[in-house]
């Protein structure tokens, strides 16, 4: 990825995160976009801003990989596959978002 994304005006068009979620789960989520949301499983946790797009299946979330506030990665397991030395970046199970004031 280049480095636009440390660009002041990039951080002011996005001040965090997102995670998108398909519009089925946003509505028994009771979420919107523009919504403030923890995610967190036993990895880890972030604040990201809710984008709702049918993008995603339901069930399933999206997160942003790279932004100046965190990213996906504080969610992501430390295990490591010893044959090829790749993390497992996208097999992660996250529990139900937290829904409130995260900041």
């Amino acid at each position: 990825m280049g480095t636009d994304r440390h660009l002041p005006e990039k951080a002011l068009a996005l001040p965090f995160p997102y995670v998108e979620v398909n519009p089925e789960d946003a509505k028994r989520l009771g979420l919107k976009s523009g919504d403030l949301v923890e995610v967190y499983n036993e990895e880890g946790n972030g604040i990201f801003l809710v984008y709702v797009t049918d993008a995603v299946k339901p069930g399933s979330l999206f997160l942003v990989m790279y932004h100046w506030r965190g990213t996906s990665n504080s969610l992501v397991s430390g295990y490591t596959d010893p044959k090829t030395t790749i993390p497992w970046y996208k097999g992660r199970s996250c529990k139900e978002l937290c829904v409130g004031v995260c900041v």
